[in-house]
C-alpha cells in the first residue's frame, strides 16, 4: 500500500499581475456579479475541504447576507424640554434669591433652551447652584430661575502661549 500524498494546489496569482485581473474579470462577468462571486467562493470552500481545513466564521460575524443581520439601534437624543411659565412656579420667599422662582432641572433646562444633561452638567462642574430637597445623594434638586444669567463660564485649561 502506498501513501497517497495531496498535492498543494497552484497558488492563487499575485494581485496586480495580467492572471489575477484575468480572473476577477472572469468572475464578474455576466449579468449578475454576485452570483459569480458565490459560485467561486463555493469552489474556494470546497477545495479547503478537500484538504482538511475546516471553516470557521469569524467572531462578531454573522452567517448570511447583510440584510439578515439586526441594525443597531441609534441613541436618540433627549429632547429640549419646553420652557415653563414663571407664574406658575413656586417663588423664592426669602435670601439672596428673594423674588426669583424655583424650577426643577428639567424646567431649568427649557428655560435655557438646552438638554437635561447639559443641565446636569452644569450642576456637577459647579457652574450653577442649586437647593437639595433631602439628604440623600440622589435628592433632587431645585435651581432658582436667576441662575441662568448667574452661570459662571466654563473653565479652560488651555495654557496661555508666552509672549
Amino acid at each position: 500500500m502506498g501513501a497517497r500524498t495531496l498535492q498543494p494546489p497552484p497558488p492563487d496569482p499575485e494581485p496586480g499581475s495580467p492572471e489575477w485581473e484575468a480572473q476577477c474579470r472572469e468572475a464578474h462577468e455576466g449579468e449578475n456579479g454576485w452570483q459569480a462571486y458565490e459560485q467561486w467562493f463555493a469552489m474556494k470552500r470546497a477545495e479547503a475541504e478537500a484538504l482538511g481545513f475546516e471553516l470557521v466564521p469569524l467572531a462578531g460575524r454573522a452567517d448570511g447576507p447583510l440584510e439578515s443581520r439586526p441594525r443597531r439601534q441609534r441613541r436618540r437624543k433627549q429632547p429640549i424640554p419646553p420652557a415653563p411659565e414663571l407664574s406658575t412656579l413656586p417663588r423664592v420667599t426669602s435670601g439672596p434669591r428673594k423674588g426669583e422662582h424655583w424650577m426643577t432641572k428639567r424646567q431649568f433646562a427649557g428655560w435655557c433652551i438646552v438638554r437635561v444633561a447639559t443641565v446636569s452638567d452644569w450642576i456637577h462642574t459647579g457652574r450653577i447652584q442649586t437647593m437639595k430637597c433631602g439628604i440623600r445623594r440622589q435628592s433632587r434638586v431645585l435651581i432658582a430661575s436667576g441662575e441662568r444669567e448667574r452661570r459662571k463660564p466654563p473653565v479652560v485649561s488651555r495654557k496661555r502661549k508666552a509672549p
